[in-house]
């Protein structure tokens, strides 16, 4: 989490129990952390403007396409 904070992103978005580590090891209040999909889906709408760009990373555990078809279909 610390590391992405220093590529210059405007938000680090985490989902699941393992994910809270991330926003911790970010200490930034761009780093936010979520219990489920579709708060983190919802919270990435709000930021996000026509020509953004989104990296959803997670394992196939994660189910993080939940998030990206949300996006998509938005």
């Amino acid at each position: 989490g610390r590391y992405a904070m220093t590529l210059g992103i405007d938000a680090l978005l985490a989902v699941g129990e393992l994910g809270k580590d991330y926003v911790d090891g970010a200490a930034d209040p761009r780093a936010r952390w979520f219990p489920a999909h579709a708060a983190a889906a919802a919270a990435a709408l709000d930021l996000l403007q026509p020509g953004d760009v989104a990296l959803v990373k997670g394992s196939r555990g994660m189910r993080m396409e939940l998030v990206v078809e949300r996006l998509v279909g938005e």
